[in-house]
């Protein structure tokens, strides 16, 4: 039995419209005979971060790499309720009078069958939001009982109302729900609103996380406890509108004044405030898990929902010794609402039960070696390839001797962490390397962390798991570094003296685990620092071009595709003629008239098609580069430029690159 497991984003009909925005993470999973055999994020293939387009090429993707067509699939399941879905259409028809009714049942089967022309009607199951979140958690965890807590930012209840989580226990396969958590009792919202003061936003909430600890928690504790009441039985309340409820209360907004904007500089305040919500999020979240372990006594916990990505929580809530054993959804945001949504209805339809998930490996895969090496064979005027015959060996040596490595290996990972198929990687130790990497390649703030990639087996030598599993295969929970290696894994250890871990198994990643058993052979330390292969701009990489767009326009030393050592031709910045460029296709280009200080002046630009939440909305260029990239592709550039008497100058070439390393274009050999 085949179950395709999707969560949706805002429209049906189209992948790019700027106006939109209630959903996001868009993602497409499916099921064989209940167990997943294929899954990707619809960013990954679109290259938009945190897209909300209906999920077309995810579902696509997961049909071809099982070898079957929509026809063959039994179920379609979907992370919304029927209900939900109609009051959605009614809110489309209500804002575009010229679209017709339909339910939602009738509309997503249309829909379906209009894109991939095989009919699906009577296929689709639904899953209200807050529910999938949950068989996310309690199936993948195998725990044969569990207590189960859902918290997000918000999403629909299945009844026309929004709910921000639920409390919940499973036995088996079996879900039943204690409490609805109300809107107005989102702990997401309340984080996320706050950040706001210190130049964040929307999916910013894991860099808060990571400034947190520079922080004193105490600062604004008091002031805070003025947005938050605990009350009996797990109960709570919040101020979740910074707008109105939390800035006029004078003693918080004086004290924030004036508030850091996105890309100031950090002061001692923003850091305290930074902790202090921290600390928040914690006290309230603590305060609702404590009281529901106490009712229902269950000893371990499934944790799923946006906030479930807080590894700092997760630590508080391991070492709170409530439970024996935590599981933590590694897909915990809204894309892991396609996982649970498949478990829902693979269950309601055979009444099975489910295994465990042992790993995340569901996505693209990295092609037989002679189709790399026909691949890599195209950017022959710009990069060097060098075949390997014992790469683990030969790249775990590149790495200690202080190489900084781009590392594309097997089925790309499902989620928002490269756990060492897609990933940059480096030595651990230097605590340069933190500064260096976020600088050189990842372009943001340089107190941001990295994680380590530990062998299973040495981790517990190395860090302090209070966990009853060794296996910590996700990157999802922070564990105290032993403080005997704290100076040793400087590149590792945050300023608390933690570090986010991901644990690998021989069984699960033999390729990654070998390179890190090699590079502790060569330095005794059996870890690398691992973090996602991508820039500033973009989602992690899936495919080989986009492996080699993010080396090239970052300062990685290296990058290895399979048994592959890549490496730069010099100077190939000038071989950039030789590529063609063409506008991404989530931008267009424009042309008009500015108003200046001397008049009106032409004005090119690059223009976003999608919402401000997922891309910069506008990117000035030259007429140059606007002429360059309104012609058809298919010439190269440097033929583009000859044909419309473009002088190829060195400004001209540092504009294509740059809005190559922000990702607003496409060069790639013809």
């Amino acid at each position: 039995m085949y179950i395709l497991g999707l969560h949706l984003g805002d429209s049906l009909e189209t992948d790019f419209n700027r106006s939109q925005y209630t959903g996001h993470d868009a993602a497409a999973v499916l099921l064989k005979d209940g167990e997943i055999i294929a899954g990707i994020e619809e960013e990954r293939l679109c290259r938009v971060k945190h897209c909300n387009f209906f999920p077309e090429r995810a579902i696509r993707f997961c049909l071809q790499s099982a070898g079957v067509s929509l026809q063959d699939v039994d179920a379609i399941a979907l992370n919304c309720s029927e209900h939900d879905g109609d009051i959605k259409n009614a809110v489309n028809v209500y804002n575009d009078s010229t679209l017709p009714w339909q339910s939602a049942d009738n509309a997503n089967a249309e829909y379906l069958t209009r894109l991939f022309g095989q009919e699906v009607t009577d296929k689709i199951v639904y899953c209200p939001h807050h529910e999938a979140h949950a068989w996310s958690a309690f199936v993948p965890s195998g725990f044969s009982e569990s207590l189960v807590v859902v918290f997000d930012g918000n999403g629909p209840s299945g009844d026309g109302k929004m709910l921000s989580g639920l409390v919940g226990i499973n036995v088996g396969n079996h879900f039943h729900t204690i409490e609805k958590l109300a809107e107005n009792k989102s702990i997401g919202t309340f984080y996320r609103n706050a950040i706001r003061s210190i130049g964040y936003n929307r999916f910013d909430e894991y860099k808060v996380m990571g400034l947190a600890p520079y922080g004193d928690p105490s600062s604004f504790s008091d002031l805070l406890k003025d947005m938050y009441l605990l009350k009996d039985e797990g109960d709570f309340s919040l101020a979740v509108n910074p707008s109105y409820e939390i800035w006029r209360k004078r003693g918080l907004a004086d004290a924030l004044k004036p508030p850091r904007r996105k890309g100031q500089k950090f002061t001692q305040t923003h850091k305290d405030f930074a902790a202090s919500i921290q600390g928040a999020l914690e006290d309230i979240a603590l305060h609702c898990i404590r009281h529901f372990q106490a009712k229902t006594g269950m000893r371990n916990l499934s944790f799923a929902g946006g906030v479930a990505h807080n590894c700092t929580l997760n630590k508080k809530i391991i070492d709170s010794g409530l439970f024996e054993d935590v599981y933590i959804q590694p897909a915990a945001h809204d894309a892991g609402c396609a996982i649970g949504a498949a478990y829902f209805a693979y269950n309601k339809l055979t009444g099975k039960s489910l295994k465990a998930m042992p790993n995340v490996y569901w996505g693209s895969t990295v092609p037989a070696a002679n189709q790399i090496s026909a691949h890599l064979a195209k950017w022959g005027d710009i990069l060097h390839v060098t075949p390997l015959n014992d790469t683990c060996k030969d790249i775990a040596q590149l790495l200690a001797d202080g190489a900084v490595i781009g590392w594309v290996q097997g089925k790309s990972e499902f989620g928002p962490r490269a756990l060492g198929n897609r990933s940059i990687l480096a030595d651990p130790r230097p605590e340069e390397n933190k500064k260096r990497i976020n600088k050189m390649i990842k372009k943001r703030e340089g107190y941001r962390p990295f994680a380590p990639s530990v062998l299973q087996e040495k981790a517990k030598h190395f860090f302090d798991i209070q966990m009853e599993s060794k296996s910590l295969p996700f990157m999802n929970i922070v564990v105290d570094v032993k403080p005997e290696y704290q100076k040793t894994l400087g590149a590792i250890t945050h300023v608390d003296g933690t570090a986010r871990i991901q644990t690998v198994a021989r069984t699960q990643n033999e390729k990654y685990w070998s390179l890190i058993e090699q590079f502790g052979q060569l330095t005794g330390v059996p870890i690398l620092l691992n973090t996602s292969f991508n820039n500033h701009a973009e989602p992690i990489v899936d495919s080989i071009d986009d492996a080699i767009t993010c080396y090239l326009t970052t300062e990685l030393s290296h990058l290895v595709i399979g048994d592959f050592l890549i490496t730069r031709k010099f100077p190939w910045y000038k071989e950039i003629g030789r590529l063609s460029a063409s506008i991404r296709p989530s931008y267009v280009v424009a042309k008009g008239e500015q108003q200046s200080l001397t008049g009106r002046r032409p004005y090119f630009a690059i223009e976003s098609k999608t919402s401000r939440f997922f891309q910069r909305e506008q990117w000035e260029i030259s007429q140059a580069m606007f002429e360059i990239l309104s012609q058809p592709s298919g010439s190269t550039l440097q033929n583009v430029c000859d044909k419309r008497e473009i002088a190829v100058t060195n400004i001209l070439l540092d504009e294509i690159y740059e809005a190559w390393q922000n990702r607003l274009l496409v060069l790639a050999p013809l």
